[in-house]
């Protein structure tokens, strides 16, 4: 005896609900995101581009970067402006692949993007730009996070170390 016939339901009769349960889960999530987190009426092509962006973060879970990387770049080029935690995703990318120029232009616009709410993206552009061998620019990064931690009033314990050491490198590197 099948399970479904226990239950006075065939297999069939099973899918059947188990379809409809999900279509109903599926109108009520489509309920939700009707509205943003501001209420505003989001747009068929927001819904699209922040589904590519939750997609992206999933395979990243699961370490299908290359997946990730064709979607956040898909979200980055048509709605960055409106998703610029893109940016950041596609910077870590960039870096782990190799290509630093690119990794720091889009670290670069996440740092802008969320440059009171999230100093912590000028830590990565100043990591990359020492990687490449831009002194300057990672102590222009360094310096600035300071600073608005400072304003915070949570200058990190290791910031004076690290200042030191990135203005000795940028006043060895050739002008």
């Amino acid at each position: 005896m099948c399970l479904g016939a226990r239950k006075g339901r065939s297999p069939k009769q099973k899918r059947i609900k188990s379809t409809s349960d999900s279509h109903e889960t599926s109108q009520l999530n489509q309920i939700e995101l009707k509205n943003d987190y501001r209420g505003n009426e989001i747009s068929p092509k927001h819904r699209f581009f922040s589904s590519l962006l939750e997609l992206s973060y999933a395979l990243l879970e699961l370490n299908r970067t290359d997946e990730a990387f064709a979607n956040l770049l898909q979200v980055a080029n048509r709605d960055g402006a409106r998703y610029p935690l893109t940016h950041y995703y596609l910077a870590r990318l960039y870096e782990l692949k190799g290509n630093l120029t690119e990794a720091e232009e889009s670290y670069a616009r996440a740092a802008m993007a969320y440059k009171t709410k999230n100093n912590s993206f000028l830590l990565d552009l100043s990591r990359v730009r020492q990687r490449q061998g831009n002194f300057k620019g990672a102590l222009a990064a360094m310096e600035e996070y300071v600073t608005a931690m400072e304003q915070q009033g949570l200058k990190p314990a290791w910031s004076d170390e690290s200042l030191s050491a990135l203005r000795r490198k940028a006043n060895s590197e050739p002008k």
